[in-house]
């Protein structure tokens, strides 16, 4: 995926042409779990080049485009749907949303918690994080 190697490289405008043009060719009324979860890995890298681009607006509309297909393709909960939530947390706090930011790394420790257990790295860094944000 070009796009993924142009985030990468931090090449976010040309990481956002490529992947768009990706999502176009994804068929969209296919119920084929390749195709799906790889419009859901394009909608999380376009997430991050909208994001690292200050678009953030439209990094969220692309990482909800993501969160709406992810169950299709993860019925249970993944890491990558952690990660979605904290990305969604990262764009929320650069807009100045501390509500929008705590809910969904409250959402994104849980699933790591679940996953990867409570002790876990990664789930106390989300846990650490959220606390620093509500108390902030």
């Amino acid at each position: 995926m070009k796009g993924r190697i142009h985030n990468e490289m931090h090449e976010y405008v040309a990481a956002i042409k490529s992947l768009g043009h990706a999502l176009l060719q994804v068929p969209k009324f296919s119920h084929d779990d390749i195709y799906k979860s790889q419009e859901v890995l394009c909608h999380v890298e376009l997430a991050r080049a909208y994001y690292f681009e200050m678009s953030f607006k439209k990094a969220l509309t692309s990482c909800y485009d993501a969160l709406s297909m992810i169950k299709d393709v993860f019925p249970e909960e993944s890491e990558v749907e952690g990660g979605l939530y904290f990305l969604v947390a990262a764009i929320a706090n650069r807009m100045k949303n501390k509500s929008l930011a705590g809910n969904n790394l409250s959402l994104a420790s849980k699933i790591y918690s679940k996953i990867l257990g409570s002790d876990h790295f990664l789930t106390q860094c989300y846990i650490a994080y959220a606390r620093a944000l509500i108390n902030c």
